[in-house]
């Protein structure tokens, strides 16, 4: 799912980005797979497949959605959660949020509907540029 349009990249001079699938995804997979290039083809692992603290139903095929953990400052680091194709599941973003309120998962940022949403520390909020409206 990661080279069908829905992150940034490069493969060979291929610029890939939401939108714009990689030029060598096929309906099979990669039409290059063998000899696809390290970075970022073979280097980048989405946070489902590096990390057990994920329920097997948030694979991306399952769940339309690519995690990966990005840091943000030294030895901290945030989920970044991206819809693929569909509107984020409501059971997906409640289980989010639970792990957020549990805390189990500090700061993450995530799209719905196309939109950025951040949910975090007020660190992270303001290392986002998110702006607080005080009542």
């Amino acid at each position: 799912m990661c080279c069908q349009g829905w992150l940034h990249g490069q493969a060979y001079e291929h610029t890939f980005y939401p939108g714009k699938p990689c030029h060598f995804a096929c309906e099979r997979g990669c039409s290059i797979y063998e000899q696809r290039p390290d970075i970022p083809c073979k280097s980048y692992k989405c946070a489902w497949l590096t990390d057990s603290f994920f329920p097997e139903w948030f694979k991306p095929n399952i769940s339309n959605v690519i995690c990966t953990w990005r840091n943000w400052k030294e030895n901290e680091s945030y989920l970044e959660v991206i819809e693929c194709g569909k509107k984020l599941d409501s059971k997906i973003l409640s289980w989010l949020f639970i792990q957020h309120v549990n805390g189990n998962l500090q700061n993450f940022t995530y799209k719905l509907d196309g939109g950025d949403n951040v949910a975090g520390t007020n660190e992270f909020l303001n290392y986002m540029g998110v702006k607080k409206n005080v009542i």
